[in-house]
C-alpha cells in the first residue's frame, strides 16, 4: 500500500473510533455481529472504551455463526450465539412483518438476525446496540457496485453509491431501528456518524473498489473476478481494519450479505414452499412465493 493509502486509512481508522466512542455512552453496549470486517471493526474498536457483548445469529450451520466460533478466540469482547430454528422463524414471522411493515422477503431475511440479536441484547439489559451498517455503501461493498464498474466508469460508481447512502435511511436503517426498538433498545451506526461519514465520503473510489491490475498480486483472497476483470471491494476499509489488529480471517472475509450469511432467505423459501406458496404462486400467474407468503402474514396480526 502507497505512503498516501496509509495515511488515509489512519486518518480514517482515528474517526471512526471518535465516532464509535461517542455511540458508547453507558459502560456496556451490544454489537449486531455477523463476524464480517464492518461489525468486527465496530466491536474491536468500542471494546476500548466499554464492555462488548456480540450477538451472532444463524441457522444451524450456517456462515455467520461458523466463523464467529472460529475467530471467538481473538475477539476482544464476549460473544453469544444464537441458533434459531424454523420453527422459531415461523412462529415470529407475523410479529416481523408487523414491525418492519414490509413483506418484501430481502427485508425480513434481513430483519430475522437483527431481531433475535437484538431481542437477546434487550433481554441482557442492554441499552444500546451497535451495528455495521453503512460500511457497505461508503466502501463499496456490494456485488451490484463491481458489476457496475466492470462496465462503467468510476464517476458512475461514486454517483450511484451516494445515491444509495442518501437513501440508506429510508431503505434500511428505518426497518432496523424499528426492529431494535420493539426489543427495548437503541440502534447505534459508527459508520454514518457524521465526522467519519464525510470523511470517508471524500476518500478516492479508487482505494474504496480497488482494482488489481493482470500482473498485480492481490493483497486479499477476497478477489472478484467479472467480465475479465479484478476488484477488492472495501480496500481501504480492510487496511484500517489490519491497522485496528482484526483477525486476518475476518479482513480477508468476503462480502456475505445477512440473509445468506444467516441462512434467513433460504428459511423464508422453504417455509414458503412449506406452506404450499410455490404453487399458489404458480396458479396466480407469479414467481414471487416467498413475498405471497409474507403477504399472508398481515392477515395473522
Amino acid at each position: 500500500m502507497d505512503a498516501d493509502a496509509k495515511d488515509i486509512a489512519r486518518e480514517a481508522l482515528e474517526l471512526l473510533e471518535r465516532s464509535v466512542k461517542a455511540c458508547c455512552s453507558d459502560k456496556k453496549a451490544g454489537l449486531i455481529f455477523s463476524a464480517g470486517i464492518d461489525s468486527t471493526l465496530v466491536g474491536f474498536l468500542a471494546s476500548r472504551n466499554c464492555k462488548v457483548t456480540a450477538y451472532t445469529t444463524g441457522i444451524a450451520g450456517s456462515h455467520d455463526l461458523d466463523y464467529a466460533g472460529k475467530a471467538e478466540s481473538e475477539l476482544p469482547f464476549t460473544l453469544r450465539k444464537i441458533e434459531v430454528s424454523e420453527e422459531e422463524i415461523e412462529r415470529d414471522l407475523p410479529k416481523l412483518v408487523s414491525i418492519t411493515k414490509s413483506a418484501s422477503p430481502l427485508d425480513i431475511s434481513v430483519a430475522i438476525p437483527f431481531y433475535y440479536a437484538s431481542r437477546q441484547a434487550g433481554r441482557d439489559k442492554q441499552k444500546t446496540v451497535l451495528c455495521g451498517q453503512g460500511a457497505d455503501e461508503l466502501f463499496g461493498g456490494y456485488n451490484r457496485y463491481i458489476e457496475l464498474i466492470s462496465k462503467g466508469t468510476y464517476e458512475q460508481l461514486e454517483e450511484l453509491m451516494e445515491k444509495d447512502l442518501k437513501e440508506l435511511p429510508k431503505s434500511n436503517l428505518a426497518r432496523d431501528r424499528a426492529i431494535c426498538k420493539a426489543n427495548g433498545v437503541t440502534l447505534e451506526i459508527p459508520f454514518l456518524g457524521s465526522g467519519f461519514s464525510e470523511y470517508a465520503r471524500k476518500i478516492p473510489i479508487q482505494l474504496k473498489v480497488k482494482e488489481i491490475t493482470e500482473f498485480e498480486k492481490p493483497e486479499y483472497d477476497c478477489v472478484d473476478e467479472i467480465n475479465g476483470m479484478r476488484f477488492i471491494r472495501k480496500y481501504i476499509l480492510r487496511k484500517m481494519a489490519e491497522q485496528a489488529g482484526l483477525p486476518n480471517a475476518i479482513i480477508q472475509r468476503e462480502k456475505k450479505a445477512a440473509q445468506y450469511g444467516s441462512g434467513s432467505q433460504k428459511t423464508l423459501e422453504k417455509l414458503a414452499r412449506k406452506t404450499g406458496f410455490k404453487q399458489k404462486a404458480a396458479a396466480a400467474g407469479r414467481k414471487d412465493y416467498t413475498q405471497m407468503y409474507l403477504e399472508s402474514m398481515r392477515e395473522k396480526r
